[in-house]
């Protein structure tokens, strides 16, 4: 169910336009260990150096670094996103420049296509989890990625991916469960989930992680001293280039 590559093997390659395709087959794409341990702890440091510009989401279940999307949906505060965006993506690029377009780079190099910021949105952003924090104890919600896909696009099934980058995991658990199915117009409310095949990506520190957005999945619980901290950008194929937002 897990398509899974050295980062190595990965990173020897030029462009890689086969990989999206491949992966259809799968219920994830995991790369291992693309990005090296130090780099990923000097850029959890600078997290943590702009904890006031964090964003407290599901009040203080978890926070953003950048204006994650889906929180002010299910808050019904959507405006305020679009009104945050501009300054929240210009303190994420003063704070950890370059990280941005090196999520979409890795993001470009899977899908085989352009990779653009989508106009008025935010750009890659980082979610933290606490420790000893709900999603620790009692797991993340059982969900499809459909926040920020238009319904035509849903109805559609437009081409769209989820890219994780693993930049501090937890130290036991926190890994993403995946089902073997896809989005066919019902929530994961209506799914007899027990009769679906799954099975856990277990993340390490620089690992990459794409799923396809339809795909069912869920954070797991984890035992952790340490917050889990993950990039994360979410991109859908408008017809020419692909569209990504946070």
């Amino acid at each position: 169910m897990i398509l899974n590559i050295s980062g190595e093997e990965y990173l020897s390659r030029q462009f890689v336009p086969t990989l999206w395709h491949q992966m259809q087959d799968f219920a994830a794409l995991h790369i291992y260990s693309v990005l090296p341990k130090e780099i990923c702890e000097d850029i959890v440091t600078k997290v943590y150096k702009n904890k006031e510009h964090w964003n407290s989401d599901f009040e203080g279940l978890q926070f953003s670094f950048g204006q994650a999307y889906y929180p002010h949906l299910e808050a019904g505060t959507t405006e305020e996103y679009f009104e945050k965006v501009p300054n929240s993506d210009e303190l994420f690029n003063k704070a950890l420049p370059g990280l941005q377009e090196m999520a979409m780079k890795f993001l470009s190099s899977i899908v085989g296509g352009y990779v653009q910021q989508r106009e008025g949105w935010s750009g890659p952003g980082i979610h933290i989890f606490p420790a000893n924090g709900y999603a620790a104890n009692n797991a993340g919600e059982i969900h499809f990625d459909l926040d920020g896909i238009a319904d035509e696009d849903r109805i559609a099934l437009s081409p769209a991916v989820t890219m994780i980058l693993m930049l501090q995991p937890p130290t036991t658990g926190g890994g993403l469960k995946v089902w073997n199915t896809k989005y066919a117009g019902r929530t994961a409310d209506e799914l007899a989930l027990n009769e679906i095949p799954s099975t856990i990506v277990e993340y390490a520190i620089g690992d990459l992680v794409f799923i396809n957005s339809y795909t069912l999945h869920q954070i797991q619980p984890f035992q952790s001293q340490c917050d889990r901290i993950s990039l994360t950008v979410h991109s859908i194929y408008n017809g020419e280039c692909w569209d990504c937002w946070f």
